[in-house]
């Protein structure tokens, strides 16, 4: 149960929060579950049985593995690792700014709150093409706008427009110290934390849609998630969705980030079972796990969405990503009566939905250190500083303001280019390289044929 729960931890992460509705929304509604259930049974689990399968029969993390497989196949695992610990570098400077949120929910009125526009004696908004939220955000958060409001082009000025953002700097090291602590005796220190950071988001998910389902207009933003309907009520063109190769491969993508394959995690915590555990049952259960949680996510998002735009609020068409979350949903929390109080929650749900992803992708670079030669020796605890140290300085890079610019770009190619060639790469390796009958001539595993590979059964003959 702990092994289910860690890996659902990994897997369910902040885009099942703001990037599956949005998606589902973008491309008609419905009509997105079916290159999404294309991908996630061609795709998808395939891949997450393969690399537990791999982690289990190696006892390895992904260098280890691919290395064993075959000596030139060492870059596959290595490139795996990296883009793991390149994701975490700027995933936890998201999480920090939920951190932030977090804090705010204590101030009374929030910080976004309405009170300080039309009460002039304690007026502080100061940026007129702004609403509070985004000025709340882009301003005083990620530095996108100077102290006279006006926009800073971070995508082709960098030196001369330099602004540090210490709060989210401090928010970011705090995340780390956190992440430490969670991976710093390995599976025995993630093990009990994920009995906490796995049920209480799901658990305030829940708190959220009972909530957001009574609003005003909620039905409307319903049907924007289920039947695609755009913000004027009209509906989607159902073929001309379909024929849009960029909906397939969004939804693609969105298995790969979702699921984190090819990233080194799910080889990492395949190592850690015994060796002839089962594991077609758990792969089943940890992706469908995964994309439920992503559904019912969505009634979330999108009520509040639907609200938003019925009482012509100027952010409800922030309906994707960070705008979402840290924009559009906080006008919404705004209006609601205990508007502390569902800050609160939002914050708390965007944290532990993060710290979660963010200490399991660190897990496999500290097991693939672990495996090494020259660490094999070295405490994990010293391993787990080392990773953390380096990584809180490879995160100061996106607490600046062009880090904002920065982390699009960064996200992008790592997210689309390098987990697809990954897991071209892995295939090859597993079914082509190492061939499945090698695998089948091992006498200490059976194979059995599943969806579209060959994945180890894991059964004593």
């Amino acid at each position: 149960m702990t092994f289910i729960l860690a890996m659902v931890g990994y897997c369910v992460g902040l885009g099942n929060f703001w990037r599956f509705p949005y998606l589902c929304f973008k491309w008609g509604g419905a009509l997105f579950f079916i290159p999404y259930l294309f991908c996630l049974i061609t795709i998808g689990l395939p891949v997450t049985l393969m690399e537990l399968g791999l982690g289990q029969m190696f006892q390895r993390g992904d260098i280890g593995v691919f290395r064993g497989i075959h000596p030139r196949l060492m870059g596959v695992g290595l490139a795996s690792v990296f883009s793991a610990y390149s994701i975490v570098a700027y995933y936890n400077v998201i999480i920090a700014w939920a951190l932030i949120y977090f804090v705010a929910s204590f101030q009374n009125p929030l910080p976004w709150s309405l009170k300080y526009t039309t009460d002039v004696a304690q007026s502080i908004k100061k940026c007129p093409n702004l609403y509070i939220t985004e000025e709340f955000f882009f301003k005083d958060l990620v530095k996108l706008y100077k102290d006279d409001c006006t926009a800073i082009d971070t995508s082709s000025v960098i030196i001369d427009e330099s602004i540090f953002g210490s709060e989210v700097y401090l928010a970011t090291l705090l995340t780390w110290v956190i992440v430490y602590f969670c991976m710093w005796k390995g599976v025995n220190s993630s093990s009990y934390v994920v009995w906490v950071t796995v049920p209480l988001p799901v658990l305030f998910i829940f708190i959220m849609v009972v909530n957001n389902l009574a609003l005003p207009n909620a039905s409307d933003g319903i049907k924007m998630y289920i039947k695609g309907y755009d913000l004027e009520g009209n509906p989607p063109d159902a073929m001309e969705k379909l024929s849009n190769g960029q909906m397939w491969s969004e939804a693609c993508g969105q298995i790969f980030f979702s699921l984190g394959i090819c990233m080194g995690s799910m080889t990492s915590y395949g190592s850690f079972n015994k060796k002839y555990k089962p594991i077609i049952g758990d792969s089943f259960q940890i992706a469908f796990i995964n994309c439920g949680i992503s559904f019912f996510a969505g009634f979330a998002v999108f009520s509040v969405v639907g609200y938003l735009n019925g009482i012509g609020s100027p952010v409800a068409s922030k309906t994707a990503s960070i705008g979402l979350a840290f924009i559009a949903y906080p006008a919404a929390i705004e209006e609601m009566p205990g508007s502390n109080g569902w800050s609160f929650i939002l914050s708390v749900t965007l944290f532990t939905l993060g710290i979660d992803s963010a200490f399991s992708l660190m897990e496999a670079a500290s097991t693939v250190m672990q495996d090494s030669p020259m660490f094999k020796e070295m405490p994990r605890k010293l391993i787990a500083l080392i990773l953390c140290v380096l990584g809180a300085f490879f995160s100061l890079f996106f607490s600046f303001n062009w880090g904002f610019t920065y982390f699009d770009v960064v996200d992008h190619f790592l997210n689309v280019y390098l987990m697809l060639l990954l897991g071209i790469m892995e295939c090859f390796g597993a079914a082509w390289v190492y061939g499945v009958g090698q695998v089948l001539d091992q006498q200490e595993t059976k194979v059995a044929p599943v969806t579209a590979g060959q994945v180890a059964d894991q059964e004593k003959p």
